[in-house]
C-alpha cells in the first residue's frame, strides 16, 4: 500500500518528517514513561544522540543505568523488519 503525502497546506500541520519524528518521541517517551524512567531531551544531535533514557532505581549490578537513542522512523512498509529483538 503506498504511503500518502499530507496535504500540502503547510499552515494546517506539520511536514511528513516532522510529523514521523514527533511520532517516534512520543512513542519513546510512552514507553519509557510506563516504566519508569525518566527522559533527558538534547537541542542539539551532534553525537546522533536525541534522548537519554535514565532510570533512578539502584539494581544489584547498575546505579542509575541510562542509556542513550537516536530515533527513526519510516513510512515505508518494506523497510519494517517482522523479528522481534529481545533484550538479556
Amino acid at each position: 500500500m503506498p504511503v500518502r503525502e499530507p496535504p500540502a497546506d503547510e499552515s494546517v500541520q506539520l511536514p511528513l518528517n516532522a510529523m514521523k519524528e514527533q511520532f517516534s518521541l512520543s512513542f519513546v517517551h510512552m514507553i519509557a514513561s510506563a516504566a519508569g524512567c525518566s527522559i533527558k531531551s538534547h537541542a542539539t544531535d551532534y553525537d546522533g544522540v536525541d534522548i537519554t533514557i535514565s532510570s533512578s532505581t539502584e539494581y544489584s549490578t547498575y546505579y542509575c543505568p541510562e542509556f542513550e537513542l537516536q530515533l527513526k522512523a519510516t513510512a515505508q512498509r518494506d523497510l519494517l523488519k517482522t523479528t522481534t529483538c529481545h533484550g538479556r
